[in-house]
């Protein structure tokens, strides 16, 4: 009777470990699936994060039409020097066409296009200004906040202009004739 008593106690303990074990083995399977189902998403969330597209509209030739005056020069090697209103440096924007005029005598006139590209030293802007569609010209970028304009050549050491709109109407210029 012993025997038989020790016989089912081990039994009984054995199916109780396996029954255990079992129990441990499926939380595990369970656990690992949910690990593998977080990082699957996790994954999937970075991924369609990083491939969306900034919604950032950049500065079209429109938003560039009318008359700016220069405020603002300077940076890079030399200090900044502001310009009072009335100066009379003054760049005119059609949504093609520009003029270039200090103190009233035209200086450069003719086409330009705005862009998409990416500076190596110009921070804050990705829209670069190309005259005269001369892409080996030096490489500008222009920045636009409100009614201010600001004129930016990708160096380190180079300096930027900045211009207010002064009028949204450019009147004549000589290029666009």
């Amino acid at each position: 009777m012993d025997i038989l008593l020790l016989r089912n106690i081990l039994l009984s303990a054995h199916a109780t470990s396996a029954f255990n074990l079992e129990s441990v083995t499926n939380r595990k399977i369970i656990n690992m699936r949910s690990y593998k189902t977080f990082v699957l998403l996790f994954a999937y969330v970075c991924i369609v994060l990083s491939c969306c597209k900034d919604n950032k509209v950049g500065i079209n030739s429109h938003s560039l039409v009318g008359i700016w005056e220069m405020r603002v020069a300077g940076g890079g090697w030399v200090p900044y020097v502001t310009f009072p209103t009335g100066n009379g440096h003054i760049i005119k924007f059609t949504s093609s066409a520009f003029e270039y005029d200090s103190v009233g005598k035209v200086i450069s006139s003719g086409t330009y296009r705005i862009v998409k590209d990416h500076p190596t030293a110009v921070y804050g802007t990705t829209d670069r200004i190309i005259y005269d569609n001369n892409t080996n010209d030096s490489r500008s970028y222009i920045s636009l906040s409100g009614d201010s304009l600001r004129f930016m050549i990708d160096a380190y050491d180079a300096g930027s202009t900045t211009y207010v709109r002064i009028s949204k109407d450019p009147g004549s210029i000589l290029s666009s004739k």
